[in-house]
Parts: C-alpha cells; structure tokens; sequence
C-alpha cells in the first residue's frame, strides 16, 4: 500500500479543510460588529486578527490543497480571479477570507477598492510602493500624471500589510518563489470616489473594471479588425486620434498586433498619436509596459528566488546601480555574477563555453555600465530588458 505525503481520508479531517482561516474570518466579524462596523476600523482589526493568530505557522500548502480536494463544498472561487488560484474559506455580506496561490502570476502595480491586509503564508515577494499625481485634468477611469517609486521591500513569511483604499495605497508585488501563498482579509467593496486602478510608468493611471465599457469595446474591436483588414484598423486609428479620448488610444495601442502589421501603417498610427498633445506621454507608458511584460516573460527561464530578484528590481528601477544596492540588501553576495548569469539563461546560453562570456558581462556590470565588445550579443540576445541595464533605449511596440 502506498504511503500518501499528506493522508486525509479519515472521516476527522473531512471537512475542516481551512477551518483556520474560517475561524480567523468569524473572529474579525465580532469584533467589526461590536464597533458597530465602521469602515475605518476594518484595516486595525483584519491586520491584528492576522498577526495574533499568525497563520503562516505551520502552513502546509500541500496538505491544505489535499483537503480541499476531498471537500470542494467548503470553499468557492471568486468571480474575478486575481493570482492563479484563489480560494474563499469566509465570506458574509461585507467582507472575506482568501487564499491567493500565486505559481506564474504576478501583479501589477494597482490600487484598491476595498481595504484590509494580507500576511505572506509562504514564499517571498518583492513589494513595491509609489505615489501617483498629475497635473492633468482627471476622469475616475483614466489620469494622465506621475508615478513615482515610494518604497521597495522584500518580502518575507510572516509579513503582515495593510491595505488601503484607492488611492491610499499604490504596490505592486512580484512574487519571487513559485508557490506564494498570500491569505488576504478584505471588504467587498469599499465607499470611494476613484475605482480600482492599474498604473502604468511614467504616467498613465487606467480602471481594471471600466464602468464605461465604450473605450474598451473600440479598442478591442480595432484589434480584431487589425488581424482581418490593418489598412481598415490603421485608418479609422488615424481618423480618431485627434478627437478620440486618451483612454481609448491608450487601451487601442495597448491592444494591437504591431507585430503582425507591415512598418509604413504602423508609423502613421504612431504618427497620428504622436500629433496630440498627450501623445508621447501615451507613448512611453505603452512601451514601459511592454518592457514590462517582457520582463515577466523571462520568469520561466529565471526560476530562482534570487533570479525572480534581479527581474522584479529591473521592473521597479531605472537605475542600475540602485539595481545592484537592491540585490545586496537582499542577501545577494555576488550582485553582478547574478545579473550576468541571468543575461545568460535568458539568452539561453550555458555551458562551460559561457564561463569567459559571464566574466565579460560582470565586468561590465561592475564598470559603471559600459559594455565590452565581446558581451555585446548576449545581451542583445537576452533582448530590451537586459539592455536596459547598460543602456536606455525605448523599447518597440510589440
């Protein structure tokens, strides 16, 4: 007979699949209740109640997804799913309890629209704060401004953070160690003026769930009419550009196959945007997001916490040598023999042969970001993330 890692089939453990977690939502609900449910005290009692009964302890992941499996009834899956498995354990009419199970996600950088906290179960994340303002005129679905790097942390097992509704609380968490389990106690929704938002540097603030549904459903039907007529979907970019909003350009850009287009009607779309006075703005915010989503691709080749380090700093700082800082805080004994051995695997080059190459590489990282003729082609190779590092080209549309 088979040994199981984690043996549940006795009729004691049916049913108590995250009994823990159910017990901490019923005791934030007592104690909401006896302050007559006020909203400003939600944040005090979710992030004390996750500190006293420090669920981290003892966390199985294994064990819990186990039970879970034995009993689906206990728990639900919410309508939106945020991280690539989120798990409901509590919920009444005014807030839950959830687990987020985080393998190849990650977040954007986002505010909310609920309060509460989450405490990091297991796993690390590198968490990232910023401020947003801007002097252009505002709508609740898009602001054009400034987003600026506030805070940077690494985040260990056992952190507790509290969350603040928009636009209080701006982060981002690049999860360094798949799995990462976040348990998250927070409102349904909470009374603001602003709704949710994701932020896009150096300048674009943009709703996740558009009330008005009119900029999206333009600039995905353009998308679609690119991969059947471009002329047809570059004509009507072009005759728009001048009158149509900024969040419709933005979220159309966003979503069109560049690459799939020949170059002369993707310069008179680029054109046309760059005629507008916010043009450029929008232009830069779209090209750092696709560096970004660049650099997240690269996470199924950087597997390591240490790696998942290099890639979630290079997302945050422009700088290099704050890069390296960043690395050193984090434990890193050798920063510039991690970046280069990253530059490599993303490359997809090892071997003994890549030995001289790494050397070439460190050697540049460490010489204030001059790179040597012969470690040129890696990080061309490796692509616009990496170049990043030693030079600051805008990176391509896609």
């Amino acid at each position: 007979m088979n040994e199981l890692a984690h043996p549940i089939a006795s009729a004691a453990l049916r049913g108590r699949a995250g009994e823990e977690f159910r017990r901490l939502g019923e005791r934030v609900a007592r104690e909401w209740q006896a302050c007559g449910r006020a909203p400003a005290r939600f944040v005090d009692i979710a992030a004390e109640a996750l500190r006293d009964a420090a669920p981290w302890r003892g966390f199985d992941l294994g064990r819990l997804l186990a039970e879970v499996a034995h009993v689906p009834a206990e728990v639900r899956r919410p309508g939106a799913i945020f991280s690539d498995l989120p798990l409901i354990f509590y919920e009444d009419d005014l807030f839950r309890v959830e687990l987020l199970i985080w393998t190849d996600s990650t977040t954007k950088v986002h505010d909310h629209g609920f309060s509460g906290a989450f405490a990091l179960l297991q796993g690390s994340s590198l968490q990232c704060s910023y401020d947003f303002s801007g002097p252009s005129p505002a709508t609740a679905q898009f602001a054009l401004g400034s987003l600026l790097l506030a805070d940077i942390a690494l985040l260990k097992c056992g952190t507790v953070v509290e969350i603040l509704p928009a636009p209080d609380f701006i982060h981002s968490a690049f999860h360094l160690e798949s799995p990462t389990a976040t348990l998250v106690i927070r409102t349904l929704r909470d009374a603001t003026d602003l709704p949710q938002r994701e932020y896009y540097a150096p300048n674009v603030a943009i709703a996740s769930e558009p009330t008005d549904q009119m900029p999206l459903v333009t600039a995905e039907a353009l998308a679609m009419l690119a991969r059947i007529d471009a002329e047809a979907a570059v004509a009507r970019i072009v005759e728009m550009a001048g009158t149509a909003p900024a969040e419709t350009l933005f979220r159309t850009f966003d979503r069109i196959p560049w690459h799939t287009l020949d170059r002369e009607p993707t310069l008179r779309a680029y054109n046309a945007l760059l005629g507008r006075p916010e043009g450029s703005a929008l232009l830069e915010a779209l090209r750092r997001k696709l560096w970004v989503e660049r650099l997240i691709g690269l996470r199924d080749k950087l597997t390591t916490a240490e790696q998942r380090l290099v890639l979630g700093g290079l997302a945050a700082l422009d700088d290099r040598d704050l890069l390296i800082d960043l690395l050193a805080a984090g434990g890193v004994a050798e920063p510039e023999a991690l970046v280069a051995e990253c530059i490599l695997a993303a490359a997809g080059i090892d071997g003994p042969t890549s030995k001289g190459d790494a050397a070439a590489l460190r050697a540049a990282l460490a010489d204030h970001g001059r790179l040597p003729a012969e470690a040129a082609h890696l990080v061309a190779s490796a692509g616009d993330p990496f170049a990043r590092l030693f030079r600051d080209p805008p990176p391509e549309l896609n």
